[in-house]
Formats: C-alpha cells, sequence, structure tokens
C-alpha cells in the first residue's frame, strides 16, 4: 500500500478512468449502427482524456518518471486513433 495518500488517490482515479477507456471501446466495437459506433467512440475519447489529465497530474509530481512519460505518449497517439474513428475528431 502507498504512504501517499494524494498519490493513491490519484492512482485509483487513474485506474478507473483507464477502465472506462476499455469498456466504452469495447461497446463501440458492438455498436449497431454508424451513428452508435460514433457515440461510443466520442464517449471513449472522453475516458480517454480524462485518463490523460490523471497521468499529467501525476507528471507534474513527478516529472521525469519514464513509464508515466511513455503512458502520456501512448494515450496520445490513441486519442489520436481513436478521432480518425470518427467524422468529427474532438480536439486532442
Amino acid at each position: 500500500m502507498m504512504a501517499n495518500p494524494f498519490l493513491e488517490k490519484t492512482v485509483e482515479h487513474l485506474v478507473i478512468s483507464s477502465s472506462r477507456v476499455g469498456a466504452s471501446f469495447l461497446e463501440a466495437l458492438k455498436a449497431g449502427s454508424d451513428n452508435l459506433f460514433s457515440f461510443r467512440i466520442f464517449s471513449t475519447i472522453t475516458e480517454l482524456q480524462e485518463t490523460q489529465y490523471w497521468v499529467q497530474v501525476l507528471l507534474d509530481k513527478q516529472p521525469n518518471h519514464l513509464q508515466l512519460n511513455g503512458l502520456k505518449k501512448e494515450l496520445r497517439d490513441l486519442n489520436r486513433m481513436l478521432n480518425e474513428m470518427v467524422a468529427e475528431p474532438v480536439a486532442v
């Protein structure tokens, strides 16, 4: 268990939001129409942006953390890929 309550709570938020990214994307894959697919992808992007926020919060405390910096780049790349799946992209 972590000794820092702030860090513990932030990591908890990160785990929850990243789990919702996966769940939202699976819902998109099961969509029965193009409109529903786009709606679900937009939901996935929203969850992804929340995940990006929590990673940034952690990076603000540990700016040289290699794994967090790598995750930040992967999330940015995933955001771009998801935006390419919909007709009207969301800001990256």
